[in-house]
């Protein structure tokens, strides 16, 4: 009974701080989105693109009094946060502690229901791993978010955005492409080397039509979204994006990355993008092929398999 009238207690005062900071949060957004700007603009990005990836990272939309009302559910774990301290401490190490906490401010702040249980949810992963009462912040939960599968399938802007953050926290990216269809061995050798060259990995696989105009009119014989997800689901990939041009060049421009990886069936100077990549100070790493491990000796293996029958 005590828990709950601990997050009874928490939820009023969640609604007593809301009414405080609403008056004032629409000019502490701008101010943060100011710093965050400048902070942009001092990693290399161009004032067009800082103001862009800032916003961004808020939703995107022109209005700070609407990016204000959708990240709510974020900005009150900072300010709440002496709160949600107090409330673990007292609610004993039960993880399932943690997520009614959260659940409860998640309400309290005019979250969804669906939204409050998601928070919970990660803020509960999050308390498991850490022995004894842990006061899990923010941060903790939005990069919990991040690392499930359906929060590594971005687009182009959100795939900017991200990269932009990740370069200002110092992260070193890698990236590498390629159509993916039917994941083998090979894949994950060539997968696993690239995750050992920095510290994010980046996929960006060719969408349906850019695959037929590459393989022909059979492939891919998985969709892109299948692929997509099959990809996402490995541990150590943290993005992918889709994209439908003939070659990753302009997601090579909006990531950036430092290490840009392909299969041993390149040479450098066969890699689209390598004078982009080697001009922003990166490099190109080749990686040596799995024998007899291909989209295409399985192909062909399946087919022969149905020609004996």
């Amino acid at each position: 009974m005590f828990q709950w009238l601990t997050c009874a207690w928490l939820r009023v005062k969640a609604l007593l701080k809301r009414r405080q900071l609403d008056r004032d949060l629409e000019d502490e957004l701008r101010f943060h989105l100011e710093m965050r700007e400048e902070k942009l603009r001092a990693a290399g990005l161009s004032p067009e693109e800082a103001r862009y990836t800032s916003r961004s990272r808020f939703g995107n939309r022109s209005s700070l009094q609407e990016s204000c009302r959708e990240l709510w559910t974020f900005i009150w774990l900072e300010n709440l946060g002496q709160d949600v301290r107090y409330a673990l401490r007292t609610m004993g190490k039960n993880p399932g502690f943690t997520a009614v906490a959260v659940l409860t401010l998640g309400l309290a702040a005019h979250g969804s229901l669906a939204q409050a249980a998601q928070l919970a949810n990660a803020a509960a992963g999050v308390s498991v791993g850490h022995v004894g009462a842990f006061a899990v912040s923010a941060a903790a939960i939005r990069a919990a978010l991040a690392a499930r599968p359906e929060g590594k399938l971005l687009s182009r802007q959100e795939l900017t955005a991200r990269a932009a953050a990740w370069r200002t926290e110092g992260k070193r990216i890698v990236l590498t492409n390629g159509c993916f269809d039917l994941l083998h061995a090979g894949h994950l050798a060539l997968l696993g080397h690239a995750a050992r060259l920095g510290d994010v990995l980046v996929l960006a696989i060719n969408s349906d039509a850019s695959v037929r105009r590459l393989k022909g009119p059979e492939r891919p014989l998985v969709p892109q979204g299948e692929r997509a997800a099959l990809l996402a689901a490995l541990a150590y990939v943290d993005a992918v994006t889709i994209f439908d041009e003939d070659t990753p060049l302009a997601v090579l421009q909006a990531v950036k990355p430092h290490v840009l990886v392909k299969g041993g069936d390149y040479r450098a100077s066969e890699v689209v993008g390598r004078e982009l990549v080697e001009a922003a100070g990166g490099r190109v790493e080749i990686v040596p092929l799995t024998p007899e491990k291909s989209t295409t000796s399985l192909v062909e293996r399946i087919r022969g398999s149905g020609a004996k029958r």
